[in-house]
């Protein structure tokens, strides 16, 4: 849609067609806002009606979404029912958002991936549905791409300038290519399994009764994280009353209940936790379990002469934390600014492009620390919790600084570009496996300049409400006036 908005013949090529299952659902503030800077700068407003919950609600009732409201966490122990704890130490929330109108989103992708290629389809974008690839010739040179193609018993050839890969996970280039893929260390080896389901109970059925404490948001309207020694199980609501549920567990784990066996390796997991087990108790799935034996990749090379890698197709860690769709489009929207600046296949946009690869690698890398060290604390939740705070300030902080107009100063995700914090977080991730760290303090410090949203803060135990007088108090590490963030504030009546 960007650029054939900038004046470009383009052509999009699907193997299948719409409406098809696809998982990775699951939006985030920062993810919303830079959509929402695609849809300004491109002057698309086709996708300003997707930047959060009250957009979506008034543009496009009728495309099914959930509602995000924060971040919510559970622990389990294996063949242990969840007992909550006065003081959450079992539990951790973190809001995203103060009321449902500003509140980030779940894809419901069958529908809401149809409309947007039907949307780029009206735009002008030739769409090649059910096609596919036969051959790829004159990649990695200064000259055309042919692409040899096939639909039912047609076949025909594209030529083009220049391939951008959105397939996914070793997806056409890489193959095409022949690409080798690079090491994700210290992220460790996970399976993942997957589908949805109708019937899910809530969360906060299960346990409304147990504490007269008001939670920051409705716990069940979140992203849903239970987490256990060995892995962890998402649930996410969408408001057609369907659930995303999957398990994303290390390798050891995934043989050891059997997850390639689909429906009974799931049925195992559930009874291996008591609580999570009755949230599943009059479910039923809608689609067939999908398993992936590799769930973590990366590409070695993520660019070339004529063709990029999205980094939904250049790399991929784990559905924790939700980082998929802001990695993605923070790579859309630095491709869409090289080729409104620089120009197709000119010097500049050569350039820009390598150093778009770069800080993508650099980015994959932070990502793979943080989630590889989380995996490796889920059977000591205190630990987990802390470390999980690298991300909320991190993504807290960036989003605060870009709707203030101070985009240089979180220009990259996880903040990977800014030193000293980029260093801290690899080394507090490297320590994580010995007792004797304190990694609590050492996260408090890593994060403190960038601390925008009260995290760390023991009197919350481990609940964190979205609270305008923390972004106000620290105006100054976002190198603002206090004035600025009050009006800031102000345009979203909060």
């Amino acid at each position: 849609m960007i650029s054939q908005k900038l004046g470009y013949s383009t052509v999009l090529v699907d193997r299948v067609s719409h409406p098809r299952f696809a998982v990775g659902e699951s939006s985030t503030p920062f993810s919303n806002l830079l959509l929402e800077s695609i849809s300004n700068e491109f002057h698309l407003p086709q996708l300003a009606g997707f930047i959060d919950w009250g957009h979506w609600q008034a543009a496009h009732p009728n495309i099914a979404c959930g509602l995000k409201r924060g971040f919510s966490f559970f622990h389990h122990e294996r063949n242990l029912p969840f007992i909550p704890d006065l003081r959450h130490a079992n539990e951790l929330l973190v809001a995203a958002s103060p009321r449902n109108s500003l509140a980030d989103t779940h894809w419901f992708r069958s529908e809401f991936d149809g409309h947007l290629a039907g949307e780029a389809a009206t735009l002008g974008v030739k769409f090649f549905d059910r096609t596919n690839l036969t051959r790829l010739e004159g990649l990695d040179s200064d000259g055309i791409v042919t692409l040899a193609a096939q639909r039912g018993e047609d076949r025909f050839t594209l030529r083009t300038r220049y391939v951008i890969d959105a397939t996914g996970p070793r997806g056409a280039l890489f193959s095409a290519l022949n690409l080798d893929e690079a090491s994700l260390n210290p992220m460790c080896p996970t399976q993942t399994l997957f589908t949805h389901f109708r019937g899910v109970l809530r969360w906060d059925e299960l346990f409304s009764g147990n504490s007269s404490e008001v939670p920051p948001y409705p716990i069940d309207d979140a992203a849903v994280h239970h987490v256990f020694d060995g892995g962890w199980i998402w649930v996410l609501r969408f408001n057609n009353g369907i659930v995303s549920a999957g398990i994303s567990a290390r390798e050891e784990f995934a043989r050891e209940f059997g997850l390639h066996e689909g429906a009974a390796g799931w049925d195992r997991v559930l009874q291996l936790f008591p609580s999570i087990q009755t949230l599943f108790k009059r479910s039923s799935a809608i689609e067939p379990f999908r398993f992936q034996p590799r769930s973590s990749f990366r590409s070695a090379r993520v660019e070339g002469r004529n063709w990029s890698l999205l980094p939904a197709a250049a790399g991929f860690v784990d559905p924790l934390l939700s980082t998929g769709f802001a990695l993605n489009l923070l790579g859309i929207l630095r491709l869409a600014r090289a080729l409104e600046t620089h120009g197709l296949r000119t010097r500049a946009f050569d350039d820009e492009i390598s150093s778009i690869g770069r800080i993508a690698i650099r980015e994959f890398e932070a990502v793979s620390h943080l989630v590889g060290a989380l995996f490796r604390s889920m059977d000591r939740f205190d630990r987990f919790r802390s470390l999980s705070m690298l991300y909320f300030a991190a993504a807290s902080f960036s989003e605060s600084a870009w709707r203030l107009g101070r985009e240089s100063a979180a220009s990259s995700f996880l903040l990977c570009d800014q030193e000293p914090f980029a260093s801290q977080l690899k080394e507090i991730c490297r320590q994580v496996d010995d007792p004797r760290f304190c990694l609590s303090e050492a996260v408090s410090q890593a994060i403190a300049p960038f601390n925008v949203a009260g995290l760390c803060n023991a009197t919350r135990n481990h609940w964190y409400p979205v609270n305008a007088g923390d972004l106000i108090s620290s105006h100054a590490k976002l190198g603002v006036s206090r004035l600025a963030v009050e009006d800031l504030l102000a345009k979203f009546d909060c």
